[in-house]
């Protein structure tokens, strides 16, 4: 009786070993095929293929992110000019870069410095290239808003502001791209009531990150 009823319990426990078994493997197929990790697992991938690939660029002998970016600075831009600052003349600028973190540069003498970490050793002629960018400002039409957000202006717009030896400051707040003709939407010292479109040349300045300002 006693050897019939130890059977009995043996059975019921192997029983209950395999149920948690096959649980465990049943769980372990739908965590991993769940449709919401597998999305996730391609913004991730999608996420790390939109980062510059440096190393990549140089050993295909194509210019890198930052190349493209530089030679950019250099057209001339189009339309009517808004504001106009030498470079020579800028003490001090910021803008948001392509992480967007907004990075503050100051001149000291002859060289620029980080302020948010002087350590860093900057690429002068890179800052050279975002004064391109942001010391003459051009725009190709003008509109009437009641607040921007149509143009994408809000508070959380990438922006860049520029600062000459007087102490004097020009706040640029930088809003959608016209997918039309590839022009941004723009406003100027917190005003959205009135927004500017520039060529396109603009929607480039804060692209840069901040990797591809060190040495």
């Amino acid at each position: 009786m006693k050897n019939l009823f130890k059977n009995k319990l043996y059975l019921i426990a192997s029983f209950l070993v395999v149920l948690i078994l096959i649980l465990v493997i049943v769980f372990s197929f739908i965590k991993t095929n769940n449709p919401s990790n597998i999305q996730n697992a391609k913004k991730q991938s999608n996420a790390t293929a939109d980062l510059p690939q440096a190393d990549e660029e140089e050993d295909s002998g194509e210019p890198s992110h930052a190349e493209t970016l530089d030679a950019a600075s250099e057209t001339e831009d189009e339309g009517q000019q808004i504001f106009f600052i030498e470079k020579s003349d800028v003490q001090k600028f910021s803008l948001t870069d392509a992480n967007g973190i907004l990075l503050e540069f100051q001149r000291d003498g002859d060289q620029w410095i980080c302020t948010d970490e002087e350590s860093l050793d900057l690429n002068e002629e890179r800052v050279d290239k975002i004064l391109n960018y942001i010391c003459d400002v051009r725009f190709v039409e003008s509109y009437i808003s009641e607040d921007g957000s149509e143009y994408g202006l809000t508070a959380d717009s990438d922006i860049f502001v520029v600062e000459d030896s007087g102490g004097n400051d020009v706040y640029v707040c930088l809003g959608d791209v016209d997918e039309s003709d590839g022009g941004i939407y723009f406003a100027l010292n917190y005003d959205y009531t009135q927004v500017f479109k520039n060529s396109g040349k603009l929607s480039n300045v804060c692209k840069y990150y901040i990797e591809e300002l060190i040495e």
